[in-house]
């Protein structure tokens, strides 16, 4: 199981904290992620869990999708996360900040790639470079972990890297197959359910 085997295997107690909060708000269930036969639609949940910089915000996300066997189109079912950073200041921005990043990082994990000719970009505008949309974002829950003992941490950007990660495992969960180059792409995923 991917939650039990970070829990082995992390040292910071700060970071085992998050990680089981938000495993636990997203009704996580143990399993042994394998290879699965390929069908029209197949779920997968995934974890992702950082502590920004090394020494900023800790934040862990769970991203739930649905993968399309034919298409490879991936679409986000849910995604949840639990922060610790300190002692909050604002707890409202800390909260808007982190999904606010939860979204932007799907953006940039599904569907976010420039294009280049020559060395110039060529994707110049949302028709060319395609961005994630108000029907594309699924139900976000966070929670914060408010420690007022200890001193406050940077928020900014702390929940990028958990959702990206979380998104490729919930592919990888989903289908047994990793997708290595991100965007994940339909064209990506379809050659990943391939190989």
């Amino acid at each position: 199981d991917p939650v039990s085997f970070r829990l082995t295997n992390l040292k910071d107690e700060r970071l085992a904290t998050v990680l089981k909060k938000a495993v636990e708000i997203s009704g996580w269930k143990p399993r042994v992620v394998t290879r699965r036969p390929i069908g029209p639609e197949m779920i997968g949940t995934g974890v992702g869990v950082s502590r920004y910089k090394n020494s900023d915000s800790n934040v862990a996300v769970v991203a739930k999708v649905a993968v399309d066997g034919h298409s490879g189109r991936v679409r986000l079912l849910g995604l949840w996360s639990a922060t610790e950073t300190g002692r909050a200041i604002n707890p409202d921005g800390v909260i808007n900040q982190i999904e606010g990043g939860m979204v932007q990082a799907a953006s940039w994990t599904l569907m976010e790639a420039g294009r280049w000719n020559d060395g110039i970009m060529v994707a110049v505008d949302y028709t060319d470079y395609p961005i994630i949309d108000f029907p594309a974002v699924p139900e976000i829950e966070s929670v914060l972990l408010d420690r007022p003992d200890l001193p406050s941490l940077g928020v900014g950007e702390g929940s990028s890297a958990p959702t990206g990660a979380a998104i490729a495992n919930a592919i990888f969960d989903a289908t047994g197959r990793p997708v290595h180059d991100v965007p994940f792409t339909p064209e990506r995923v379809v050659a990943a359910l391939a190989a």
